[in-house]
């Protein structure tokens, strides 16, 4: 069965949910009402996992008739990392959408518009180039990405094993369509050596 990130209803609002992460997007009649963008992993830059300005879930109102499953979008591989969200972003002059983020171990990147009646795939980018008469594979998107909302970019890190050796490159793509940005990607440096003999280039 091929990878899926779920999204699953609470009256009024919908939780993308990967595997145990979830992240909450609120919907009022398809316009936006959520109290908070979820931009980088644990809600905040302390990472702490909490959602401070979260008032309308309770024990309550999460609980069958009100809580489950409303679609299952296909990715191309695990979601190792937390799902991002942003409310109402600006697409063109005319058209907003709360938009999902995921990354998968394939070095991919998806970008789900989510509305009250239906969530569809806004754009993917596959992250990993292959040089010719290389031998390379994925390593994956192993961290949660960063979104500068000002900006509207999603900086995220890829990597892959290219001649046998790791190479991750940070990228800053744009929300709204994918698309590279600040003359990206960039290819992280750096060594490590262990004792006199053995060492590892990346």
């Amino acid at each position: 069965m091929p990878p899926t990130i779920d999204l699953k209803r609470i009256v009024p609002r919908i939780i993308a949910r990967v595997g145990l992460t979830s992240i909450m997007a609120a919907l009022a009649g398809g316009s936006v009402a959520a109290p908070a963008d979820v931009l980088t992993h644990g809600y905040n830059r302390y990472r702490t996992g909490a959602q401070l300005e979260e008032r309308i879930l309770h024990t309550g109102n999460v609980r069958p008739p009100t809580f489950g499953k409303v679609a299952s979008l296909p990715v191309d591989g695990y979601v190792h990392t937390q799902p991002l969200v942003v409310n109402d972003l600006q697409l063109d002059a005319n058209k907003t959408a709360d938009v999902v983020y995921a990354t998968t171990g394939k070095n991919s990147v998806f970008a789900f518009a989510v509305t009250a009646e239906r969530a569809q795939l806004l754009w993917k980018r596959h992250l990993t180039e292959t040089r010719a008469n290389a031998e390379r594979s994925d390593v994956g998107i192993l961290g949660t990405p960063v979104i500068d909302r000002e900006s509207a970019t999603l900086f995220v890190v890829s990597g892959a094993l290219d001649d046998r050796k790791g190479r991750y490159s940070v990228h800053a793509l744009d929300l709204r369509d994918g698309r590279d940005k600040h003359g990206g990607p960039a290819l992280i440096g750096g060594s490590v050596r262990i004792g006199d003999e053995s060492g590892s280039d990346f």
